[in-house]
């Protein structure tokens, strides 16, 4: 079969998330083009019968009597494994316990790179000997929790058919969005299938006033580059409150609020969970950061450096060279942002970055700017009416918050870093004009 390596959602590589963002995207299709080792979330099958279950070609038939747990693997230090992974792990009578993994993706599917870059991802579902796929978390030192579920026969019956059925060749692909339709709202789904809809019902009406850019930014937390790639990347559709429910997009939040459900009986569905594997005891944050006070000072900074050289550009042809090299890679940064945030609203499927309203902070328009700044700034009608345009759709970013109903994305902390060098920046061309 073809060379596969895991990937769990989100992001964070598709994933997952992400999957979306900036630096964090560039580094994404960096790793594309150079295929991962398949140890890399999961790993290849190396005895003969889990390599034909993976296959798809020697599943057991469904029995009524198979155990079912889930196993919780705990973030890893790559950034695709930010996130957290999840599978169901069945017992047939008599026959090995195989794992079903929803989080792999094929390299040398046609297309790969096309479809990373517009959001249309097919990921896999496959079956493994679960020894097998477990070794390759133990391996990375990756903690391991395991959940024994309290299915009756038949609803261990009706989800291992499920499950059989979902990793058959001509089933086994899925259409991957990093927030909806990733590893664990797989596994999620097909819980929620075997109780007939139950752990819906007890989940779908209770809220934290979590979203999916607070999960995104606290389990990236520990990679300052990333979290803020993924964050800039992100628009106003992260940040509505989540249910119970879909926060199980995470898994580590799937193994947290199954010890609540109960089964159809009443009873408690997780009759046992244990530490298979303990791993490197790193817990992700529970929170995420607050950058407000920091990006506040960043762009103040960058906003006095700019004022003052532009204030000595006059007296000193240093300053002025200075100045004018500052203002060309600010702007060159701002409008290549700007081009990437337009294209994964416009010509992509990534919804998670569509409407992002980081684009008045970071408008294409800044690559014209850029160009008049390496050039020299001179007092033309068009340069004069960019850099209006330019320094006004920034503080409009920060305006438009006043219609909180309209414009809810949660990007104040952005706002504080841009607003003041956009406004610095505008001060310097007029002044610099002016001179010339």
């Amino acid at each position: 079969m073809p060379a596969q390596t895991g990937h769990q959602g989100m992001f964070p590589g598709g994933q997952a998330f992400l999957l979306c963002m900036l630096i964090w995207l560039c580094g994404s299709l960096a790793q594309a083009a150079e295929p991962v080792p398949p140890a890399a979330e999961g790993m290849s099958v190396a005895a003969n019968d889990a390599e034909a279950a993976a296959d798809g070609t020697d599943l057991p038939d469904p029995t009524p009597a198979a155990t079912v747990a889930l196993a919780t693997i705990a973030p890893g230090e790559i950034y695709w494994e930010r996130f957290g992974h999840n599978m169901l792990l069945v017992t047939p009578p008599g026959r090995e316990t195989l794992s079903f993994n929803f989080g792999y993706f094929d390299f040398e599917q046609p297309g790969f790179i096309r479809r990373f870059i517009l959001g249309r991802m097919l990921y896999q579902a496959l079956a493994f000997a679960a020894e097998d796929d477990l070794a390759a978390y133990v391996s990375d030192d990756r903690g391991i929790v395991v959940q024994d579920l309290a299915l009756t026969p038949r609803q261990a019956d009706d989800l291992l058919r499920s499950l059989v059925d979902a990793v058959r060749p001509e089933n086994r692909d899925y259409l991957y969005e990093y927030f909806r339709a990733n590893c664990s709202t797989r596994v999620r789904d097909a819980i929620d299938s075997a109780l007939g809809g139950g752990l819906r019902r007890q989940t779908s009406g209770r809220s934290r006033g979590f979203t999916y850019r607070m999960h995104a930014a606290r389990l990236a937390k520990d990679d300052a580059w990333l979290a803020l790639s993924i964050d800039l990347g992100l628009g106003p559709d992260t940040d509505r409150r989540l249910s119970l429910w879909e926060e199980m997009f995470i898994p580590g939040m799937l193994q947290r609020y199954l010890r609540d459900v109960v089964n159809s009986e009443g009873e408690p569905l997780v009759t046992n969970e244990r530490v298979l594997h303990p791993g490197r005891g790193n817990a992700p944050a529970e929170l995420p950061p607050d950058r407000r006070t920091s990006m506040a000072v960043t762009g103040l900074s960058v906003a006095v450096l700019l004022l003052w050289l532009s204030s000595r550009a006059r007296a000193r042809r240093g300053a002025a060279r200075a100045l004018e090299f500052t203002a060309f890679l600010l702007h060159l940064l701002f409008g290549v942002a700007g081009a990437v945030l337009l294209f994964l609203w416009l010509g992509t499927d990534h919804v998670a970055a569509h409407r992002n309203e980081n684009l008045m902070l970071l408008n294409p328009l800044s690559l014209a700017l850029a160009a008049l700044w390496l050039l020299g700034p001179r007092a033309t009608k068009s340069g004069n009416t960019l850099a209006w345009l330019v320094g006004l759709s920034a503080m409009c970013g920060l305006a438009v918050k006043v219609v909180p109903d309209t414009f809810i994305q949660q990007n104040l902390h952005w706002c504080l870093l841009f607003i003041p060098i956009h406004v610095s920046l505008l001060v310097a061309w007029r002044r610099s004009t002016v001179t010339r």
